[in-house]
C-alpha cells in the first residue's frame, strides 16, 4: 500500500510540474503577441471586424468560413479598443486568439482533473499549450484556437454521454457546443460529426440499458443541429461556388498521411536533425503508450479513447474523401480544432496504462511508472517547440520593426505594385492611404470589397501611364519572378532602382522605385 501511495504521489507531482510548465509556456507565447506582423489570412480577419455584425454575416458569403469567429473577434477587439485605443488593434486581435487557452485551462483544472486525475489534466494542459503547431495558433488572428476550445469541450461532453446518457444538461451543452463549432469553421464541424459517429457507434457495439435513450437523444440533437444550420445553408452553397475552380490546395496522396503526423509531432526548431529525432521518438512513444493502454485498461476506458480520437480521424478521412472526389480543400492546419481530443487521449493512455498495470500486478507497482517515462520524448518535443517558436517570433519582431520604419517612410500618394497577392493584400492593410495594385492579376474579391484601394490589376501599360502622369510608383517584388519582371520593364523603358529589402511575417519583399525612361521609348 505504501508503494502504491508513493507511485500516486509521483504521478500527481508530474501533473503539477506539467501544469506549471504549460502555464510558463503560455507566458512565453503571450510575450510574442505584442507585434504588428500579420500574414495574408489575417488580413481577412482584421477586415471583417471593421463591419457591423449583420455585415459580417453577409460578407462571409464571399469568404470560406462561417461568421461566428469573426463576431467573437469583433467583440473582443471592441472591448479592447475601448480600453487601450484603436492603435493596438493587431495586438488585441492576437490576444483574442490567446483567450481560448484560458477556457482550456479551466476545463483542465475542473472537469478533466475530477474525471481523470491531476496527472492527466496537467499533461493535457501542457500538450494543448506547447505541442507543435498548436502554440502558434494562440497568436494567429484566425479561428483555430477558438475552434480548438469548442471541439475540446464537445468531445469531453461526448465522453460524459457514454456513461451518463440521461443527463439533460449534458445533452444541451453538447448540442450548443456543436452548433457553435459548425458556425466557426467547417472542418471543426466535421470534427463534431466525428463525436456523433463515436457516440452512435459506441451505442451499437456496447449494449446497455441506456443505449435506447442515448440514440434517441443523439438523433434529436442531430435534427436540432440541422435546423439551427438551415439559415446558413444558402451562404454555404455560395461559398462552395466561390471556391470552385480557383482553390489552390493540392490533392492529397498517401504521402499526405505522413504529412499529417509530421504536422502534429515535428517541433519548430532550426536544428533539423534534432527535430526529426524528437518526432520519431515521439511517434514510437505514442505507439507504445497506446499499446500498453489497450493491454492493461478496461473496455470502458478503451471506449473513451475511441471517442476522443474519432474527431481528428474523421477530419483526416473526410479530407482524403473530398480530395478523391476532386475537391481538395483540406490542409494540415484543419486538424488543429480536433487536436485537443488527440492529446487528451495520449495523456489518458500514459497515466491510465500505469494504473491498469498496478491493478493487475499489485506486487510490482513501481513498474507502473514506465508509461510516464515514455512521455519524456513528448515533453521534450513540447519544450523544443516552444523554444523554437520563441526564437522564430523574436526574429520576426526584429524584422517587422525595420519593415514598419521603411513603410512609414513611403509617400502616402505613392502607388504600390506587387507581384504576389499576399503581399498586395497585407500592404493594403498596412498602407490604407496608398493605392496598392497586383501585377497582371487581381486580389481575392473580398480583399477589394474590404479595401477599394487595394487589389486591382495593373498591366505594363497601366504602370507606364502612372509614371508618365507623374505618380510615384514602387514595385514590391517577391520570388525570383521579380527579376524577370524588372528585366522586362527595363526593355520596355521602365527603370527599377532597388531601394532595399524587408521581411514581414513570412514574406521577403524587394522594394524598387520605378521610373520611366523617355529616351528608350522614343
Amino acid at each position: 500500500m505504501a508503494e502504491r501511495d508513493r507511485v500516486s504521489k509521483i504521478t500527481d507531482a508530474v501533473g503539477v510540474i506539467l501544469y506549471v510548465a504549460g502555464i510558463l509556456c503560455m507566458c512565453v507565447i503571450c510575450s510574442r503577441l505584442f507585434t504588428d506582423d500579420i500574414w495574408y489570412d489575417e488580413v481577412f480577419s482584421l477586415g471583417f471586424i471593421r463591419y457591423g455584425y449583420a455585415d459580417i454575416a453577409s460578407l462571409t458569403a464571399m469568404d470560406v468560413h462561417p461568421p461566428l469567429y469573426y463576431m467573437y473577434l469583433k467583440t473582443v477587439t471592441a472591448i479592447g479598443m475601448a480600453l487601450v485605443g484603436e492603435s493596438h488593434i493587431i495586438v488585441l486581435a492576437k490576444l483574442a486568439s490567446a483567450l481560448p487557452w484560458l477556457g482550456l485551462l479551466v476545463v483542465s483544472v475542473t472537469y478533466i482533473r475530477r474525471k481523470w486525475g491531476l496527472s492527466v489534466s496537467g499533461i493535457f494542459l501542457f500538450f494543448v499549450t506547447a505541442m507543435p503547431q498548436i502554440c502558434g495558433f494562440y497568436g494567429e488572428i484566425r479561428m483555430y484556437s477558438f475552434a480548438l476550445l469548442l471541439v475540446s469541450i464537445n468531445v469531453l461532453l461526448a465522453v460524459r454521454i457514454l456513461s451518463d446518457g440521461d443527463n439533460a444538461l449534458i445533452w444541451i451543452l453538447f448540442l450548443l457546443s456543436g452548433i457553435m463549432t459548425a458556425y466557426t469553421q467547417y472542418y471543426a464541424c466535421i470534427a463534431i460529426i466525428g463525436t456523433y459517429i463515436a457516440i452512435f457507434t459506441d451505442s451499437l457495439i456496447y449494449k446497455n440499458e441506456r443505449n435506447r435513450t442515448i440514440i434517441r437523444n443523439l438523433i434529436i440533437s442531430a435534427i436540432l443541429s440541422v435546423i439551427a444550420y438551415l439559415p446558413w445553408l444558402p451562404v454555404l452553397r455560395a461559398q462552395m461556388g466561390n471556391i470552385s475552380g480557383k482553390y489552390w490546395i493540392q490533392p492529397l496522396t498517401i504521402r499526405s498521411l505522413a504529412g499529417c503526423i509530421k504536422f502534429l509531432i515535428l517541433p519548430a526548431t532550426d536544428m533539423t536533425g534534432l527535430a526529426y529525432i524528437c518526432a520519431v521518438a515521439g511517434v514510437i512513444s505514442i505507439a507504445l503508450i497506446v499499446t500498453l493502454y489497450v493491454i492493461y485498461c478496461s473496455r470502458e476506458s478503451i471506449r473513451e479513447l475511441i471517442c476522443l480520437m474519432c474527431p481528428i480521424l474523421i477530419v483526416i478521412i473526410s479530407g482524403f474523401i473530398l480530395s478523391a472526389a476532386g475537391t481538395p480543400i483540406f490542409i494540415y492546419r484543419y486538424m488543429i480544432p480536433a487536436a485537443g481530443g488527440l492529446w487528451l487521449a495520449v495523456a489518458i493512455c500514459a497515466m491510465k496504462a500505469g494504473e491498469g498495470y498496478k491493478e493487475k500486478h499489485t506486487d510490482r507497482t513501481v513498474i507502473s511508472l514506465f508509461p510516464i517515462l515514455l512521455m519524456i520524448p513528448l515533453i521534450i518535443i513540447g519544450l523544443v517547440n516552444v523554444r523554437g517558436f520563441y526564437g522564430e517570433e523574436r526574429w520576426k519582431e526584429i524584422h517587422i520593426d525595420d519593415a514598419m520604419e521603411t513603410l512609414h517612410g513611403l509617400d502616402d500618394a505613392a502607388v504600390i505594385v506587387a507581384n504576389f497577392d499576399h503581399v498586395a493584400s497585407i500592404m493594403g492593410y498596412y498602407l490604407p492611404d496608398n493605392t496598392v495594385l497586383l501585377y497582371d492579376d487581381s486580389c481575392d474579391q473580398l480583399i477589394t470589397r474590404m479595401n477599394d484601394r487595394c487589389g486591382n490589376m495593373a498591366t505594363d501599360e497601366d504602370i507606364d501611364k502612372l509614371l508618365r502622369d507623374g505618380k510615384k510608383v514602387y514595385f514590391f517584388g517577391s520570388f525570383s519572378s521579380r527579376d524577370e519582371i524588372t528585366d522586362k520593364w527595363g526593355r520596355a523603358g521602365i527603370g527599377s532602382e532597388l531601394m532595399g529589402e524587408i521581411f514581414i511575417e513570412r514574406y521577403w519583399i524587394n522594394i524598387y522605385s520605378l521610373s520611366v525612361d523617355d529616351e528608350q521609348n522614343t
